[in-house]
């Protein structure tokens, strides 16, 4: 059943600026459209929605149970996280402050399968984006429901089914291959959304193999949640070294989020966009270096 509505987004809000993170083989973007897969529980969908200029959405729904599936697709748009208490918080703040102004309505669009963001997480895990996103399609071609051009995100169960070959195949390391089957069939993803941020990632975290980055991606992206950022993250790291001209250890950045609670993905998320070191390819020992012969120079 094909339907039509209307979503008004709570605060400010960038379709464009949200979608614009990179491909992924349960959506795509294209001509100021987005259009997804939901594994709604009325049966599989496809939605696609374009933004008006007065900030609105309109979604074109493909639904056999569209009342079932809107609630599901307002999460996937995180349309009714309103990140204006965010903004305020971080009015002032130096860097974060510009990187708002400019990336203004920029929020995550998580997935809603915390299955699918761990495989998501452990594959992203010291490796470029491109390599990360090769691992990811492969699985999901491997063992994924295929639907309107694009496939649903992952569920538990299929996870499970990917095996160590076809991750190694694609390129992810054996070690980090066993970490992944283990942790799913350790942690049943699936079960993550009862529990609250600290124990999901308490619960991650005590996984071989997996850290706070990783449980970031499973909170932010599996779960639309925002008070856990992505600790660790390569682009805090070079932040804090661009900002503080010291090698930093992924851990730290931590204490960098922790001031906007409950907001840290947001943080997070226009920090490594927005911020210093988002043009900056160099290494974090490379960027401190060069930060302090420059303090250094103008003693």
């Amino acid at each position: 059943m094909i339907t039509e509505d209307r979503i008004s987004p709570a605060g400010p809000y960038s379709l464009a600026r949200s979608a614009a993170t990179g491909a992924c083989p349960t959506r795509r973007f294209t001509g100021g459209v987005l259009t997804l897969a939901l594994d709604a529980e009325g049966g599989p969908a496809i939605a696609s929605v374009a933004q008006d200029r007065d900030g609105g959405l309109r979604v074109r729904l493909d639904a056999p149970d569209p009342d079932r599936a809107i609630p599901l697709l307002r999460r996937c748009l995180a349309v009714d996280v309103d990140p204006t208490p965010f903004y305020e918080m971080a009015a002032g703040d130096p860097v974060l402050g510009p990187a708002i102004r400019r990336l203004r309505g920029m929020r995550p669009l998580p997935l809603m399968s915390p299955a699918h963001a761990l495989l998501r997480g452990v594959a992203g895990q010291l490796v470029r984006q491109v390599d990360a996103r090769r691992i990811e399609f492969a699985a999901v071609r491997a063992v994924g429901r295929a639907h309107g051009g694009l496939h649903l995100p992952l569920r538990t169960d299929e996870l499970r089914r990917v095996g160590i070959p076809p991750l190694q195949s694609a390129g992810l390391a054996a070690r980090r291959a066993e970490h992944l089957v283990r942790a799913v069939r350790a942690v049943a993803p699936d079960t993550l959304q009862a529990l609250p941020t600290d124990r999901v990632v308490a619960r991650l975290c005590a996984q071989p193999g997996i850290g706070p980055w990783t449980a970031g991606v499973v909170c932010t992206i599996g779960l639309g949640r925002l008070d856990h950022g992505l600790v660790g993250d390569l682009g805090l790291v070079r932040h804090m070294a661009h900002a503080e001209g010291r090698m930093v250890e992924g851990h730290e950045t931590a204490a960098l989020l922790e001031p906007y609670a409950p907001y840290q993905a947001l943080a997070a998320m226009y920090l490594i966009a927005g911020g210093p070191g988002a043009g900056i390819h160099a290494t974090p020992a490379a960027i401190a270096r060069e930060v302090a012969r420059g303090q250094r120079s103008r003693r």
